[in-house]
């Protein structure tokens, strides 16, 4: 019998130890599988024709309604919005008859439909003014023409569809003689487009009652395909948390002269070196707890490639963070702080070196970081103590809504009631809601528009020839139906 060489033992060890890595990791993908999901969808109400057509024609009537905000008041035509007003109470008679209104503020609604038990109540939110609607539609934007089995307009997206969706299925469910259990209120907004008062105005109502609702849901994400690397089916994008959102000045400042005889270094080309480092160094990526749940919710429907990733975080998952950085977008922006450049300034004249060039950045800001530390991390990226960054505006992240409980569990049976095939999530919230000023009485905030979109439907809603599917406004009316029904 030959006894083993010292280099051999090693090696046999060595090879030992590589096939015991790989069939832990191989063993984790294997586990790393969806939980069984029951094929079920829970009867709901079907409308009749009679009430479609109804539905369709009322959303089409607040369409009309040239609700659009402007920062300066003067600007706005609030006749558009009375009327819009007045509307409701005709276009809804059984929530006007049975959901009292109040108003708060300028432009803020809330309706109370009351529960019959003392159960924490519940807030669903959209607002009814729109941005202007801009060069390039092919019709009239506020025409709320129906056809090619859409209703046209401004707003119909962002978010009157919404609004009226919240509307008509309470309408169905006064009429059936259903009475929730815990107190509904639906809190409607006139000036979200522009960061107005509306919302605050709403909030400080609920304040003033001494109102804490048990969860408050918003516009946010959406049913989609396409979004996470390997999966195929759509998510149902929940966004539990958004990010902050800074407006940032990057200044440099030279001696300035004529173009003629320009210096080594000119504040202009000192500024042109730091917005390269900004785009060539991201700012340090992480795993917070919505990008983990994202992960942890959809890797188990992904191909087996990216699943032996997915299932493999401890090990893979700084190499994704790495990577990301390079391919940008929105895959990036879920792991790190961004920092954005979006307006220069430097000389007024072709051929005078100015003394100081500017830079405007938007940054969007991690929950748990603030708009400081994420400076100053961009400061030691720039790495040029001639060049100073001034904080303009500072809105900082929200807190993280938690991804269990009733709210969430009812949200996520309703979804998939809703949308057989669809596989709900948390997620992080890239954009600002109104949602983020209800923090202050209310910790679990949920953001989800009830449609099924694609990237080119989303890129509709601040764009030309905004349309809303009649199917999908339908499937919308079913779903706050649902939620109203079960939560």
């Amino acid at each position: 019998m030959t006894l083993m060489t010292t280099p051999m033992l090693i090696l046999t060890i060595v090879l030992c130890v590589i096939a015991a890595f790989i069939a832990v990791l191989l063993i984790r993908t294997a586990l790393f599988k969806p939980e069984a999901e029951e094929a079920r969808r829970r009867k709901v109400r079907r409308m009749a024709e009679a009430d479609k057509n109804v539905a369709i024609d009322r959303l089409s009537k607040l369409v009309r309604c040239k609700t659009v905000s402007h920062k300066r008041d003067d600007d706005t035509d609030w006749k558009q919005f009375e009327r819009f007003i007045y509307l409701l109470d005709k276009l809804y008679p059984l929530v006007t008859q049975f959901c009292p209104r109040s108003f708060a503020g300028k432009t803020g609604m809330v309706y109370t439909w009351a529960g019959s038990t003392n159960k924490k109540p519940i807030v669903l939110m959209a607002h009814y003014d729109v941005v202007p609607p801009g060069d390039g539609w092919s019709g009239d934007p506020f025409s709320g023409e129906i056809k090619d089995g859409s209703i046209w307009g401004r707003g119909t997206l962002d978010t009157k569809g919404t609004l009226a969706a919240i509307l008509e299925a309470a309408e169905l469910l006064i009429r059936s003689g259903f009475s929730p259990e815990r107190t509904v209120y639906f809190a409607f907004s006139g000036e979200e487009e522009t960061g107005g008062p509306s919302c605050p105005d709403i909030v400080e109502w609920f304040e003033k009652k001494h109102v804490r609702p048990a969860a408050v849901f918003d516009e946010g994400g959406a049913v989609i395909s396409g979004v996470f690397p390997g999966v195929e089916r759509e998510a149902a994008m929940i966004g539990v948390a958004e990010k902050g959102q800074a407006d940032l000045e990057i200044v440099s400042n030279r001696r300035g002269g004529h173009a003629s005889s320009p210096a080594a270094q000119t504040s202009v080309t000192e500024l042109a070196a730091a917005i390269e480092k900004i785009s060539k160094h991201p700012l340090k990526g992480e795993f917070i707890e919505p990008v983990r749940g994202l992960f942890e919710r959809l890797g188990p429907y992904a191909s087996f490639k990216y699943r032996f990733i997915y299932a493999n975080l401890w090990l893979f998952g700084p190499w994704l963070v790495r990577t990301s950085a390079k391919t940008g977008g929105q895959f990036s922006a879920m792991f790190r702080t961004t920092t954005a450049v979006t307006m220069l300034k430097g000389s007024d004249a072709a051929n005078v070196l100015p003394s100081t060039a500017k830079a405007w950045a938007d940054m969007r800001i991690l929950p748990g970081q603030t708009v400081e530390e994420a400076c100053d991390e961009l400061a030691r990226r720039i790495g040029d103590e001639n060049i100073t960054i001034e904080i303009l505006t500072d809105r900082p992240p929200t807190s993280v809504a938690p991804a269990e409980g009733h709210e969430w569990d009812t949200l996520v049976s309703v979804i998939r009631d809703t949308w057989i095939e669809a596989i709900p999530c948390p997620y992080m919230m890239t954009a600002r809601t109104d949602s983020r000023n209800y923090e202050k009485i209310c910790d679990r905030i949920y953001r989800f528009s009830p449609y099924s979109l694609t990237h080119e439907d989303m890129a509709l809603m601040h764009g030309p020839d905004e349309h809303l599917a009649i199917d999908s406004y339908y499937t919308a009316i079913a779903f706050y139906f649902r939620l109203m029904r079960e939560i």
